[in-house]
């Protein structure tokens, strides 16, 4: 009865609903101007006397919400302490050994009888140019059926035999042994193409990777422009509803090639990509089909492959066979080297200025930031337990709290990147100031042991997040790739966990001597409202 009703109203009805909509010149101004009629008409409405009482009330609630909590006050919620704290990481148990030119990173972890594997393929070999191109090229892997499946049936076999294929990237940079920041040029740029299954459906989880990656069918050019329409009017909705991100994005790619990589592949500088690609698939299929074809030529190879298996140490032992025989099927490695530095760190950065971009939107999202560590300068544990304090008082204070925004927050990247960033923010000025005072108030705040143990726990607690077997097969997988040592994630541990009020302190100085620049996606009012100079730009 079910599919019968599904076919006769759904798939087979001639009913349907277009909904058409067009923006709206001066929109927001129009609102603007309303909501300014409505306050006016209340205030008229008051006598001097109720306004004024009602700004002395105002004053006294901001004051109540930045007053530091007392040492008594904070001593009546039940916490940790420091001792309770496990002293040394856990590390997830792994090994890695060669077949050929093939590395085989296996995992033990307690996968009650299923199997978690990875196959991570090298993108240095693509050109530059083909970099925006990877968006699409992995979403075309698992949407686009092969030659003998169509994509609903391809999907379905992924369904039936496997708990699931999917297809990501991994870019960052390598990590040092040292403790200090990576060289730029030191990038890792991998397409991870991960599933699982039961440890007796191993064979097809490994057959169905192997189909997806060699016999996906790109020669589908109503899909493909498809793809990008969607790909395009996600990008435009996502700007204004998750503006932090991209101006987060945009900060980085100020400084480091990762970062402007990633502007390329996912920021604003994306979006006019995305219309070429678009333009491209439309009026010029044979040119972009051949792309996707040599990006799979060059990407699908034995060169720098990585196969991940995790599970139980049964499972591993039965799902051996499979694996070998998914690698006697992968092209060969090309004959040409890879180059010793990564081609992409000469991708060219933006310059650091401050930028506006006006957004239809009655809130605004700000960020600031700049690169406060130089590639080979040392970083610290205890640098982490600072931005976590910064985020959790300075910042929840003064810009959520008492500034009304949904989110205030810090960040420092293991390239030595840190930027300030709010979301959903009615500020723009004030919050920009409070970013700017950040490095003032970690010089000169008076912070109690219960704070700083505040801020400690809170740094472990990111070290030491709970992941099922899933998230370990993941993170033990993708810490192998970046060359991230147990003995330094031990010494990050221990620096964390000894971090003083002078540490917070130098980590302030450290944070004044930097040069930081804004990005900001906002309403055409907070713009003009702004004394700030920025370089202006809409959408």
């Amino acid at each position: 009865w079910l599919s019968v009703t599904i076919s006769e109203l759904m798939v087979l009805s001639k009913d349907r609903v277009l909904v058409h909509m067009v923006s709206e010149l001066g929109l927001e101004a129009r609102r603007v101007q309303e909501e300014a009629d409505k306050l006016g008409g209340v205030r008229a409405g008051m006598s001097e006397e109720t306004i004024q009482k009602l700004v002395d009330r105002t004053h006294e609630l901001e004051g109540i919400q930045l007053e530091e909590d007392s040492e008594e006050a904070l001593a009546s919620i039940p916490t940790l302490s420091l001792d309770q704290l496990d002293k040394k990481g856990k590390e997830i148990d792994s090994r890695c050994y060669h077949e050929g030119d093939v590395e085989i990173f296996q995992t033990e972890v307690a996968s009650n009888g299923v199997l978690y594997a990875h196959a991570v393929l090298d993108l240095s070999g693509l050109p530059v140019d083909q970099i925006p191109l990877i968006h699409l090229f992995n979403r075309l892997l698992l949407e686009s059926g092969t030659s003998t499946m169509d994509r609903v049936h391809l999907a379905e076999q992924i369904g039936a035999k496997t708990g699931g294929i999917a297809a990501s990237t991994m870019m960052s940079l390598k990590s040092t042994n040292d403790g200090t920041v990576p060289a730029p040029d030191q990038i890792i740029s991998k397409l991870i193409l991960r599933g699982k299954s039961t440890a007796d459906n191993s064979k097809d989880l490994f057959n169905l990777m192997h189909t997806v990656l060699t016999d996906s069918n790109f020669d589908n050019q109503d899909r493909v422009v498809e793809m990008l329409r969607e790909a395009k009017g996600s990008m435009e909705a996502s700007i204004v509803s998750s503006g932090h991100s991209y101006a987060s994005t945009r900060i980085q790619s100020r400084h480091s090639a990762l970062g402007a990589i990633g502007e390329t592949c996912g920021g604003v500088s994306f979006m006019p990509l995305l219309e070429q690609q678009l333009e491209m698939a439309q009026h010029d299929w044979p040119s972009m089909l051949a792309r996707l074809n040599q990006m799979r030529h060059t990407i699908v190879s034995s060169q720098q492959l990585t196969i991940g298996m995790s599970g139980d140490s049964g499972t591993l032992r039965s799902c051996t066979a499979p694996m070998m025989e998914f690698l006697g099927r992968i092209p060969p490695s090309p004959s040409s080297p890879l180059a010793a530095t990564h081609p992409w760190a000469q991708v060219p950065l933006l310059p650091p200025k401050d930028e506006y971009f006006t957004v239809p939107s009655q809130v605004n999202y700000v960020a600031l930031g700049g690169r406060i560590f130089s590639p080979g300068e040392a970083m610290s544990g205890a640098d982490s337990v600072a931005t976590r304090f910064l985020s959790s008082g300075y910042l929840w204070d003064r810009v959520r709290v008492v500034g009304g925004a949904y989110g205030g927050f810090c960040r420092l990247s293991p390239g030595g990147l840190f930027s300030f960033g709010s979301y959903r923010d009615p500020n723009l000025d004030s919050t920009l100031d409070v970013y700017r005072g950040a490095a003032e108030y970690l010089q000169t705040v008076e912070m109690g042991k219960d704070e700083l143990k505040k801020a400690v726990i809170g740094a472990i607690g990111d070290l030491d997040q709970p992941m099922l077997p899933a998230s370990q097969a993941g993170t033990a997988l993708q810490r192998h790739l970046a060359g991230s040592s147990p003995e330094m994630r031990q010494k990050r541990r221990d620096q964390v966990l000894s971090t003083t009020s002078d540490d917070i302190r130098r980590f302030g100085e450290k944070l004044a001597a930097t040069e930081m620049h804004a990005a900001v996606f906002g309403s055409e009012s907070a713009k003009e409202a702004s004394t700030n100079e920025f370089d202006v730009q809409s959408f």
